[in-house]
């Protein structure tokens, strides 16, 4: 009978973990023999319990870091672009703003101020060649891309919106943000069963986002599903604690519940 992991009654040429085993394998990290069920494949390595156990740590930790910059970035993007969004509407600050980047084609923050200008001017294409541009200068910055994911779906350019909703993904898969952006994306596009299930993944992520609590509701509302869109108010209800969302909620609930009474 096989000793439990964590026993280490070692024979010469046996396995450290089930001491009745022979050792037939080696780990590819740390080199110690053990037997067929100890020394297994991780990530297309043979490496053995301790050392799976620390890739395993490692990975976790990678991905928690990796999920804390991504939302730092993304929240240093939104306060950039929220604090140059004001006070837009002066005569001449485009033109200042094109200037600049005449002389200093990298200024970055003379760009973002640009995208802000030409977003009010209701100057879309402007804006969104400029968010390029910055996207090509840094191309891992995930804010510029969420930005110009918005900035096309304003602009009625939906098919472009969703290739770069697609690429965001692909780049940083499971991400409720991004998975939102490409079922808004598919959306606009009328692609309502793609639509559904990004959505649903997105909010299986983050439950407590009301734009896409709402988005998902209007659509099953549109779809003739009003059952579906009370079922997300319902949920949503149990997790949402801010009392002003709760009683925007409450209020769709109600909207919707005079729907599915009708006749």
């Amino acid at each position: 009978m096989k000793s439990s992991p964590g026993e280490r009654r070692v024979r010469p040429g046996t396995c450290p973990w089930h001491p009745d085993e022979p050792a037939t394998l080696n780990c590819i990290v740390c080199g110690i023999a053990g037997c067929s069920d100890c020394i297994t494949p991780f990530s297309g390595k043979d490496l053995c319990p301790d050392c799976r156990k620390r890739r395993t740590i490692y990975r976790v930790r990678g991905l928690v870091i990796s999920g804390i910059l991504s939302l730092i970035m993304g929240i240093s993007g939104f306060i950039i672009f929220y604090s140059l969004s004001k006070e837009v509407k002066t005569p001449g600050e485009i033109e200042k703003y094109e200037k600049i980047l005449k002389e200093k084609p990298g200024d970055d923050f003379a760009r973002i101020k640009l995208v802000a200008l030409y977003e009010n001017a209701r100057r879309f294409d402007i804006a969104i060649a400029n968010m390029e541009r910055l996207i090509h200068n840094k191309p891992r910055e995930t804010f510029y891309v969420r930005k110009t994911v918005r900035l096309c779906l304003k602009a009625g350019k939906n098919e472009k919106a969703l290739s770069w909703a697609v690429h965001l993904n692909r780049r940083e898969p499971d991400n409720s943000e991004n998975l939102k952006l490409e079922g808004l994306s598919h959306l606009a596009l009328q692609n309502f069963q793609q639509a559904e299930k990004t959505l649903l993944l997105a909010y299986s992520l983050y439950p407590r986002d009301m734009e896409l609590i709402f988005t998902l509701t209007d659509m099953f509302t549109e779809l003739n599903r009003p059952a579906d869109a009370l079922n997300i108010i319902r949920d949503a209800l149990t997790r949402i604690e801010d009392e002003s969302q709760r009683k925007l909620l409450k209020v769709k609930r109600q909207k919707i519940e005079k729907i599915i009474k009708k006749p």
